[in-house]
């Protein structure tokens, strides 16, 4: 088999008729698209070269099963639906597109070719979409993916706009209480000089913070950011830091209550879609956690 190019050029040129022309084709070297383009009457002007992947979205992932499947079911091969789907699709749509359908080309499957484009969280879709290719259910099972997809937007949306107003209130509770320790609670330790009384022991306590953080809130804060930073890192990388987090957030108050019932839907739904393609419950089971990891 044809070695794949791992390059994807991003060009312009001038066409034979004087037009400013760009586009996005697939090549091994620049001397070999500029063979490609003087092939279509192209000169080439400016090429860049983009070797970074791009991730599918949830979004993204739903606009393009969608529309592959109603091309696929209109009796076009793969490849002319791909051809047809770049023409449609969003400028951000366009690379991962031009890299699919090379691989596609060269022979590989729909499900190989989408591999490297999709998150840790979405490799579950190779297993359901190449039980399609081999069932030959692929049409179904990419509009029942797009489905799921779209409901999965809706749910993230709808997850979102619950904790909105919650975040907004602890935002605007946390800058009162810092215009109170500012502005407010300093006019009553004059008041209580002048009038040569002592302070109330938690007004005391209430100034005695004021003055730590008008002292110390820069490395306060730079030390919240460094932690938060190094939180990040580690559950990205550590699987029982990942884990504890994970238990401690869907536990919270309100907003865990919200990602148990997000996370259960798309279990339950994923776990169906399986079934309706043929998936053995056991084979699930051993890649399906890894695509409800928060």
């Amino acid at each position: 088999m044809e070695r794949i190019p791992t390059q994807l050029f991003k060009w312009r040129g001038i066409a034979d008729d004087g037009r400013a022309v760009t586009g996005l084709s697939m090549a091994e070297d620049e001397h070999v698209l500029l063979q490609q383009l003087e092939d279509q009457e192209i000169i080439l002007t400016k090429a860049r070269s983009i070797r970074r992947l791009q991730l599918l979205d949830t979004k993204s992932l739903s606009f393009l099963m969608k529309r592959l499947a109603t091309l696929l079911n209109a009796g076009l091969p793969i490849d002319a639906s791909l051809e047809l789907l770049y023409e449609q699709a969003p400028s951000k749509l366009k690379a991962v597109l031009v890299r699919l359908l090379h691989c596609i080309k060269t022979g590989l499957s729909l499900s190989e070719s989408l591999r490297p484009h999709l998150s840790r969280r979405q490799q579950y879709l190779i297993h359901i979409i190449r039980i399609g290719e081999d069932s030959g259910k692929l049409v179904v099972l990419l509009n029942a993916l797009a489905t799921q997809k779209e409901k999965q937007v809706l749910a993230s949306r709808r997850l979102k706009r619950a904790l909105a107003y919650p975040s907004l209130i602890l935002v605007v509770s946390i800058a009162v209480m810092i215009l109170l320790l500012k502005t407010v609670v300093p006019q009553f330790e004059k008041s209580y000089a002048a009038l040569g009384g002592a302070l109330p022991n938690y007004t005391q306590l209430t100034l005695d913070i004021s003055s730590w953080l008008e002292q110390h809130g820069g490395t306060l804060l730079i030390t919240l950011l460094s932690v938060y930073a190094v939180a990040l890192v580690l559950h990205r990388t550590v699987a029982t830091f990942r884990y504890i987090t994970s238990y401690i957030s869907l536990r919270l108050p309100l907003c865990g209550s919200l990602r148990r019932s997000y996370f259960q839907s798309f279990f339950a739904g994923t776990l169906g879609l399986a079934y309706q393609a043929g998936v053995p419950i056991d084979k699930v089971m051993q890649w399906l956690p890894s695509a409800t990891q928060d």
